[in-house]
């Protein structure tokens, strides 16, 4: 579901003469990243890039974003990256029906429960309305499916998911490292997490969680967004066994069962 504002002229502008200039600066090193992974010693092995067929301007700039950082042997992470074709909605001919993976209609009751709204009580009827799905989110849905199956079909333990119109905020790299350290080392090099927010909003009225660390928190809902997580294969054999998703991906309230934590300081917000 994406809550963004949209962007002036001026902010847009700004936004890429920065973009540009960041390129100019040394490239950043992180060494969560790696094509080589053992269990005492976990990285983050792989990157899928959800990327619509048409919409090859946006790959590029992916491409240059995900060039600007090296793993930790000093490999480009574009390197790792695999482009995944996502699921266009402009190809549905009507609206999409409930399937094994996706059940378009949803609740209002739903939707509160990710974002609670304390100056409105709507009734009993109003909370159990259904609503229904945009082909879009339908569309974006089935990628993320898509994707998390590819994982499953792989040898990786730990992925990076990206939607193709995030950006590298400064500070990424030495953050993700900090958390990717606390995590491994409060959980005793163990499987501790199937899926790590890298990109998220919060809500409005608060989003309750518990924090992990000074960088890392979980949390118990109250995040908007899918652009941008890590992933685990245990954490991705536990999204499948809860499908179907019901509502926006990022709505789903079966997720908050999974494992999670969140770094709070690596946002990778929509570039438009």
């Amino acid at each position: 579901m994406n809550l963004t504002s949209p962007w002036s002229l001026l902010s847009k502008f700004i936004f890429h003469i920065m973009i540009k200039c960041r390129r100019l600066l040394p490239k950043k090193r992180s060494s969560a990243f790696g094509a080589f992974s053992t269990k005492e010693k976990p990285k983050i092995e792989h990157i899928y890039v959800i990327n619509l067929d048409h919409q090859t301007d946006r790959l590029t700039k992916m491409e240059h974003e995900l060039r600007h950082v090296l793993d930790y042997s000093g490999v480009e992470l574009w390197n790792l990256t695999e482009r995944y074709a996502a699921v266009d909605a402009t190809h549905f001919l009507k609206d999409p029906q409930k399937d094994e993976d996706v059940d378009p209609i949803y609740t209002l009751r739903d939707q509160l429960f990710v974002e609670p709204q304390p100056l409105t009580l709507p009734t009993k009827i109003e909370l159990d309305s259904p609503i229904q799905m945009s082909r879009p989110e339908v569309a974006v849905a089935h990628s993320h499916i898509e994707v998390w199956r590819q994982v499953i079909a792989s040898k990786y333990e730990y992925v990076l998911v990206l939607e193709d119109d995030v950006w590298f905020r400064p500070g990424f790299a030495q953050n993700l490292d900090q958390a990717w350290s606390k995590i491994k080392t409060q959980f005793n090099k163990k499987s501790n997490f199937d899926i790590l927010y890298l990109s998220y909003k919060e809500v409005k009225h608060g989003a309750p969680k518990t924090f992990i660390s000074s960088n890392v928190f979980r949390p118990e809902r109250g995040l908007w967004y899918l652009s941008g997580y890590v992933v685990s294969r245990e954490g991705v054999e536990k999204l499948l066994t809860f499908l179907p998703c019901r509502g926006p991906v990022d709505l789903d309230r079966k997720s908050t069962r999974l494992n999670s934590s969140h770094i709070p300081l690596s946002r990778m917000p929509s570039s438009a």
